[in-house]
């Protein structure tokens, strides 16, 4: 005898599925690969004989940062495989909130309070400017403070829409915070970059190398916040936001 309880049709749950599941598994897809790009960079600037010479501290901060980088990576695989796999077929855990997923923002968190530093600590060299130092510093501690109190208050739902709906407000602070630090380091390294051109060709050559250099990672970036921040007000009841998250972890 036929069942009575028939399956949903196909074309009924594609929809949600690419928006959820879908969207997901390409998250750490593209995740993996700018891993694997991370692996091949560390391994050249440990060959290189500039690693030699950059001193200890960055030195070790190139490990930490690799360090940081694998584990996000990790926490991004065991969400992924949480949901596609080990709770694919209870429909209630699929939009539970695991502890890996908070895990995965605070260390995102992390990664950016870093790597902000680092470029922070750049423009304090260039520029000599206490108040732009300042700023930048405030900026990128405002986005770290704001990002951690939002991962760990989500930490406490059972529903991963609820969370986002509750804390809709501290979730878009966190994006603008973001785009902020992201915008006025980028748009600083450029200027007292471009201050630093001389006569001579080649030095030239150099600086704008690292003036597109600049742009481009900084700008890219904040181009990803800005429509993660979107995702996030426009589909607040898809997944589109875990994407971008998972991506912009590996800037």
């Amino acid at each position: 005898m036929a069942s009575s309880t028939a399956n949903p049709p196909l074309s009924s749950t594609t929809g949600s599925l690419w928006g959820t599941l879908g969207i997901t598994f390409l998250g750490v897809c593209i995740s993996s690969m700018l891993y694997g790009v991370m692996c091949l960079q560390a391994f050249h600037y440990y060959r290189s004989a500039r690693a030699q010479s950059d001193g200890r501290a960055l030195y070790v901060l190139v490990a930490a940062l690799f360090g940081l980088d694998s584990v996000h990576q990790i926490v991004v695989i065991h969400v992924v495989y949480n949901y596609l796999i080990l709770d694919f077929a209870n429909p209630s855990k699929v939009t539970g909130i695991i502890w890996s997923l908070p895990a995965e923002i605070i260390l995102g968190a992390i990664l950016a309070l870093v790597l902000n530093g680092f470029l922070t600590f750049r423009v304090w060299k260039l520029s000599r400017r206490v108040d732009f130092t300042a700023i930048a510093s405030s900026l990128s501690l405002g986005n770290f403070g704001t990002t951690l109190s939002f991962a760990i208050r989500g930490s406490q739902y059972n529903n991963i829409f609820a969370a986002e709906t509750d804390l809709r407000r501290h979730g878009i602070t966190a994006f603008f915070l973001s785009v902020a630090v992201e915008v006025m380091i980028s748009s600083t390294l450029v200027y007292y970059l471009y201050s630093r051109r001389t006569g001579l060709q080649r030095s030239n050559d150099i600086v704008t190398k690292l003036i597109i250099l600049t742009v481009t990672t900084g700008m890219l970036t904040a181009l990803c916040h800005v429509a993660e921040a979107v995702s996030y007000v426009a589909e607040p009841d898809q997944f589109y936001v875990l994407f971008f998250n998972f991506v912009v972890g590996k800037r």
